[in-house]
């Protein structure tokens, strides 16, 4: 009786585990049209995930979270909805955004956001994949 049980428990976990949706992200950041970062991380679905990068000398910060599900829309069908904060400090120069995208998996697309404060351009090209 107790082999049964335990089997029965283990037959429900692989199931939940596989019922979790994983989505790899890849992102290009260009700054200005300079190449800044390739971040690529894999995601739990509806969970955020968060990158940080800092370099010294000049001094440069990228802050990011991704939450990533599935969406699809009349335009595009087996979509992935990807949703941002970001924020990337060169100097004293600052540029925050929270976009989102819905992208076709497996196919790149283009998030590119003007601060006019900064003077600073962000453009995020986005490659998301399921795991």
């Amino acid at each position: 009786m107790k082999i049964f049980i335990l089997s029965s428990v283990a037959l429900i976990s692989s199931i939940a585990i596989a019922a979790t949706k994983h989505y790899r992200i890849e992102t290009q950041i260009l700054v200005d049209g300079q190449l800044v970062s390739s971040p690529k991380v894999i995601t739990n679905g509806d969970k955020a995930t968060e990158i940080s990068q800092i370099s010294e000398n000049p001094h440069k910060e990228l802050r990011m979270k991704i939450i990533a599900s599935d969406l699809t829309s009349d335009k595009v069908k087996d979509g992935i909805l990807i949703k941002f904060d970001v924020e990337y400090v060169s100097g004293s120069k600052v540029v925050k955004a929270s976009p989102q995208v819905l992208a076709k998996a497996g196919s790149e697309a283009t998030i590119e956001i003007g601060n006019p404060e900064s003077h600073q351009n962000l453009k995020m090209k986005i490659v998301a994949t399921r795991e």
